[in-house]
């Protein structure tokens, strides 16, 4: 019977790995070697896989690399990656308080975001992102996905809000810009009384606007944006 002579790879380094002795052959007959990766783990790997190049670490450098390319942007703790997080959490995290507003109104994320936050990150970068700008959905009855996303400031997304927000008063039922062009009070104000200054709907509706009242509503009402995080629609 001809066997096939099997070349001593004791000492050879493949990648991170260097081989340290022949092992035991698998079930199948193949050769395989012990080998010591230079993170200090010892594993076992079949002679084909050493020579082809299919194995050059214990799987450290797998691990290593996806940190690298967490850390490379420093996202880790970045306010884009909070977005992120924030993103998936309320549509998928049944205990989040904005839950019933996403996840229970079946709004998701695309695959490509679900599972990559550096597609994420791309499309953020391509797609104007800056700190001072928020996560908003062109359609709020559809997913997170990159046809369906832009970045926009968090006024405008408020005043985005405040157009689909309605508010009843002496029978009648009307959106914030409505009752705006009705009272001649900037909606922004009306925003500020009704939801943080938490006025009752007939005297946010009926009193008059201060010149000095408004410039420190609206600045007020940024400010409070700011302070809740309002960081994605």
């Amino acid at each position: 019977m001809c066997y096939m002579k099997i070349k001593d790879l004791t000492g050879y380094s493949f990648g991170r790995l260097t081989v340290i002795e022949r092992a035991e052959s698998n079930k199948q007959g193949q050769a395989q070697w012990r080998c010591k990766c230079s993170c200090g783990k010892e594993i076992v790997v079949l002679s084909s896989n050493l020579r082809r190049g299919k194995t050059s670490s214990c799987g450290c450098y797998r691990d290593d690399k996806a940190r690298e390319r967490l850390s490379s942007h420093k996202q880790s703790n970045s306010r884009l990656y909070r977005i992120y997080n924030d993103m998936k959490h309320r549509c998928y995290y049944s205990k989040n308080d904005n839950y019933k507003w996403y996840g229970a109104r079946g709004i998701g994320v695309c695959k490509e975001w679900k599972e990559s936050f550096q597609a994420f990150y791309a499309w953020a970068m391509l797609n104007g992102y800056t700190d001072k700008l928020t996560l908003d959905r062109k359609n709020r009855d559809l997913d997170y996905s990159p046809n369906n996303c832009r970045w926009i400031t968090i006024q405008k997304q408020q005043n985005n809000r405040s157009d689909n927000v309605k508010i009843e008063f002496k029978d009648k039922c009307l959106t914030l810009p409505e009752w705006s062009k009705i009272t001649g009070i900037n909606r922004v104000t009306l925003w500020y009384r009704i939801f943080t200054a938490k006025w009752s709907i007939e005297k946010a509706l009926t009193t008059r606007v201060s010149k000095e009242f408004c410039s420190g509503a609206n600045k007020d009402s940024q400010e409070s944006l700011e302070q809740e995080n309002v960081q994605c629609n």
